[in-house]
């Protein structure tokens, strides 16, 4: 039987082997690949920053991708998933009726809830940053909430993976964001200086930004972020049987003022240390 990464790769698979080719084959296939991006009000003035997506392997991901192609381009075909244009019924859903973008939708949902292994998320109050921040005294760049973000997230999958009693590299893939993307590294740096060995393993490689025209997966972590950031703006817990993706496990929440806390804490020891050479 032919192995799924073997070539010729499907054109929509192709980008997903293609950010695992350095590895041999059977570990090419299991390598565990977080799809993510954040929901913001680009002035983050909102109430809630958002980071979320999901995680599968290689080869589920490549999978999932031939599939998402073959119900985007079914009837009704659209080009791609926007959450914020499908639930507005605007640009690619722009003169679709209510029952047609469900249809849609579900299908859609579907493919999630065969190959995503976990979704992750985290709902960032970004008032409670703000008022921790203007305690602290530190620079401007300490209360940037893809830092404190970032982190909520890794520690999030260290424990889920801790608690499964295996420590694996997962591959951190952000939809495609121009502005952000130096702001990203930055903080992936500051989080990472400061973690354990354990937590580093897990965290594996610089992270890695592409386009979700070409990465379909990211498409899935767009829908997800959406969702989570209504119910961070609607302060909703919802049940798992609530999400569209129900069949996935999910791991996350809102970021709790101690959390915030402890994340200034952790960066005013870093400054500390780099201002006496240490």
């Amino acid at each position: 039987m032919m192995r799924p990464d073997a070539l010729p790769w499907s054109k929509t698979a192709a980008p997903i082997w293609e950010m695992v080719c350095g590895y041999e084959s059977a570990v090419r296939r299991q390598q565990a690949l977080f799809m993510l991006t954040a929901h913001f009000d680009d002035s983050w003035n909102e109430d809630v920053f958002v980071v979320a997506g999901f995680i599968a392997t290689a080869e589920a991901w490549a999978a999932f991708s031939d599939e998402w192609s073959l119900i985007l381009g079914s009837p009704r075909g659209i080009g791609k998933l926007v959450a914020n244009d499908a639930m507005k019924m605007r640009g690619e859903f722009h003169g679709f009726s209510t029952e047609e973008r469900d249809r849609k939708l579900d299908a859609l949902a579907r493919i999630i809830n065969e190959y995503a292994s976990l979704e992750v998320f985290c709902m960032l109050p970004v008032k409670s940053l703000n008022e921790e921040f203007k305690r602290t005294g530190l620079p401007k760049e300490a209360a940037d909430p893809y830092y404190h973000a970032m982190l909520s997230v890794i520690h999030g999958i260290a424990s889920q993976q801790i608690a499964n009693g295996t420590i694996e590299e997962v591959h951190f893939i952000f939809d495609e964001k121009k502005k952000q993307e130096a702001q990203i590294y930055k903080a992936w740096g500051e989080v990472a200086e400061s973690q354990t060995e354990e937590m580093r393993t897990i965290m594996g490689r610089t992270p890695t930004f592409d386009s979700d025209d070409k990465v379909l997966p990211l498409q899935a972590a767009d829908w997800a972020a959406w969702h989570r950031r209504e119910q961070g703006i609607l302060k909703a817990e919802f049940h798992l049987n609530e999400r569209p993706w129900r069949r996935v496990p999910a791991i996350g929440g809102f970021v709790p003022e101690g959390k915030i806390r402890e994340a200034f804490a952790q960066i005013a020891e870093g400054y500390a240390k780099r201002s006496s050479g240490q």
